[in-house]
Formats: C-alpha cells, structure tokens, sequence
C-alpha cells in the first residue's frame, strides 16, 4: 500500500517523480520528434518542463497530451490530489493542505470519476457475473425520489438505475437505464420491462442462480436465458425465505441488493447533493470503490484508471 510518507519521499525529487508518473502513463514523451529528430535533455521553463529537438529545436512538454495538459498545478500539488481523492477525502484536506481551491478540487474530483466511469465500461465485459451454482441478485432503484410509497403519482427522480450484487464475492455492477413510456418521452412508473432487464442479464454467465423479486419480467428472462432463477414477493410481505433448491438449501432474497442501494445513497448524500449531469459519474465511482479487491492499493488503480481511461 502506497503511504503518505512514501509520497512525500517521492515528489521531493522532481526527477524520480516525474518518472513515476511516466511508468504509469500519466504523461508521455515521444521518444523521437515529427520531424525524426532525437530530443535532448530535460529542461525547465518556469514551473513547466520540457524537451527540445536537437534537429529542429521545438519544445515538446510532457504534459501534452495526457489529462495534466493546461493544468495549473504542480505534478506534486497533483499527485497529492490524486491520493486524497482515490482514498475518499479529496474534500477540505486537498484545500487546506495543497492551496487548492474548491471548485480546483470539485473540478478535478470529476475528471477523475469519468476517468473511473470510462475504465468501467471498457472491463465491464471482460468477466461475467456469476456462473454454474454461484447466487447472484438483481434489482432497480430510483435514486432522487422524495420519500417511498409514490408509485402512479409524479415524483423527483433524477435517475433509474438497475443492479447486480454477487454473493461471495461482494461484485457489483450498477447501470443507468431510460424508464421511458412506450414511444413517448414521459417517465415511466411500476415495475420494470424485459426491455430493462435485459441489458442487465446478459452480463450473467449460463447456470447463474438468479434471485429477484417479484417483476415477472426477470421470471420470462430466466427461462429465455437459461438461469436458475427464484424470487421473493416483497407486495406480500414475503423478503427472506429458506428452501431446497438444485440439491442445497439456499437463502432466497434480494437484501444484499437492496442494502447495497443504501449504502449507493448514503454515499451520494455525503457529497452533499449531486448535479443530475454528474449522477452517473458518482454511480460509476461507487461501483468501482465497492470492486476494488481488499488488497487493492486505491492511489495504483486510480492511476491506472487515468491512464486507460483519460480522453480527451
């Protein structure tokens, strides 16, 4: 685990750190200019650094190109933003301690998310959800709705968001979906469609123990796809039941979804609200904290994250 006092260490020489960040692609230098010249030695220009062409003398920055272009701060200033905000406390350390303004920090803490939400979406696919005898849970949630028991009434939902929780593992993935009226623009109220779900179940490896509640459109899905599905009525009061299925006797309910969407508003109240713009982003980094393996050093995968993730 990456520590504070090893950060410290590396940004007080400017060398050692402007070489971590080259190994972990932060910023990059073209090993030869556009005009097939070699670029000499490193140079300073103020605060910025660069290097110049022995053939045709252009300055080529590091920062070109990579997510510090046009960026103010320092690569040690940065870094250290870059720590607080990969172990959650970006906020008023990153004020007090580096000189930042907030709207530096608000501004930086949500390049950081897309880069986490882009990251996301280019391994989401790479291992699926579940598999032969593993339990898996899916359910939706409105996130924004002014208080519970509303449905066929207007409500402030700022987004529809469907779930997967996989148990043992503790995965998660969690997608934004349109609940939108059938070829109109109006937000739809009740229970999800297969149109919905779909998307969902389709990350779902074949023989998956699916639990869910009572939405018939998971039970038709099921069938179709080839899960081993079960579900709770939760209309009738019905969240927890034991009973022998596929030769075991197995927990059918969908609480550990459920708290999972506690722990998901929770999270997004402590920010102190989130613009509507933003809420996928917030989603998207939720998700990644919750997979993060327990042995993961956050600081390494957020840089990671930044170098796969960064577009321009």
């Amino acid at each position: 685990m990456f520590s504070l006092f090893e950060l410290e260490f590396l940004c007080g020489d400017e060398e050692k750190l402007r070489k971590f960040l080259e190994d972990y692609g932060v910023i990059k230098v073209a090993s030869k200019c556009d005009c097939g010249g070699n670029f000499g030695e490193l140079c300073k220009d103020g605060s910025s650094t660069y290097k110049r062409c022995l053939k045709c003398r252009a300055k080529v920055y590091g920062r070109s190109g990579s997510i510090l272009e046009n960026c103010r701060l320092s690569f040690k200033q940065w870094l250290y933003l870059t720590y607080f905000w990969a172990h959650d406390c970006a906020g008023v350390r990153s004020v007090h301690m580096l000189g930042c303004d907030t709207k530096t920090v608000a501004e930086w803490s949500q390049r950081f998310r897309v880069c986490v939400m882009n990251w996301e979406a280019a391994h989401s696919d790479n291992v699926p959800f579940g598999g032969k005898d593993l339990e898996v849970e899916a359910d939706e949630c409105e996130i924004g709705r002014k208080r519970k028991g509303l449905h066929g009434h207007d409500t402030a939902v700022k987004g529809d968001f469907r779930g997967i929780f996989e148990r043992g593992t503790g995965r998660v993935f969690i997608d934004r979906y349109d609940k939108l009226k059938k070829d109109e623009d109006d937000r739809r109220v009740g229970p999800p469609t297969t149109a919905d779900v779909r998307p969902l179940l389709e990350k779902l490896a074949p023989e998956t123990i699916l639990y869910t509640d009572g939405a018939r459109a998971y039970e038709s899905l099921a069938k179709e796809l080839g899960f081993r599905w079960s579900s709770v009525d939760h209309s009738s009061g019905e969240f927890v039941r034991k009973q022998r299925l596929w030769g075991k006797l197995r927990v059918v309910s969908t609480q550990g979804i459920d708290g999972l969407w506690g722990l998901l508003k929770t999270f997004l109240r402590q920010r102190g609200g989130v613009l509507t713009d933003h809420l996928e982003a917030n989603v998207k980094e939720f998700q990644w904290r919750k997979n993060l393996p327990d042995d993961a050093d956050p600081f390494i995968a957020l840089l990671c994250c930044i170098r796969d993730g960064f577009s321009q």
